[in-house]
């Protein structure tokens, strides 16, 4: 009689446990790498956002003459040049808006967003620091973004502050 070679039960038992523990490593590595770019997305659209924001109010405001309007949620700026004024930013359903002048694209009665729609901007402020007209405005702005699907995978919010000076002063 001949003799084959098999596997036995003990063997059989192991092989399949160490393919079981070497697939549920793999899984769980390929979820975190999944949810690690889906972070690193929402902090990129978070950072680009605020970036925007940042240097449009900071170029806008160097360019300007005089300071029109500050309240807590929006900044009004004259421009040296008529067809450019007024230059102005709110804060309307969660998205900055800007506008520039009274005709074009965007003026300024009805200013365009400037933040994209995949983030929610919760806070945006404006303050004087000068009793009136001053030359120089600190603006606080807050964006949350999250992942735009049924399962709240990751949210983050972020703040920045700066303060804008008019280089015409």
């Amino acid at each position: 009689m001949k003799h084959t070679e098999a596997f036995t039960l003990v063997e059989l038992i192991l092989y399949v446990a160490l393919l079981s523990i070497i697939t549920t490593a793999l899984i769980s590595f390929a979820w975190s790498v999944i949810y690690s770019r889906v972070r690193t997305q929402v902090d990129q659209e978070i950072d680009r956002n605020l970036r925007l924001v940042s240097d449009k109010l900071t170029a806008e405001v160097a360019k300007g003459s005089t300071v029109s309007a500050v309240t807590a949620s929006s900044l009004t700026v004259a421009s040296p040049h008529t067809s450019r004024t007024p230059v102005t930013f709110d804060l309307a359903s969660g998205r900055v808006r800007f506008g520039v002048g009274t005709a074009g694209s965007c003026p300024a009665t009805s200013p365009c967003p400037l933040t994209s729609n995949s983030v929610t901007v919760t806070n945006l402020t404006f303050t004087d620091l000068a009793a009136t007209n001053s030359a120089n405005i600190r603006y606080s702005i807050t964006i949350t973004g999250s992942v735009t699907s049924n399962r709240a995978e990751y949210s983050n919010s972020q703040t920045l502050t700066g303060t804008l000076e008019l280089k015409s002063r």
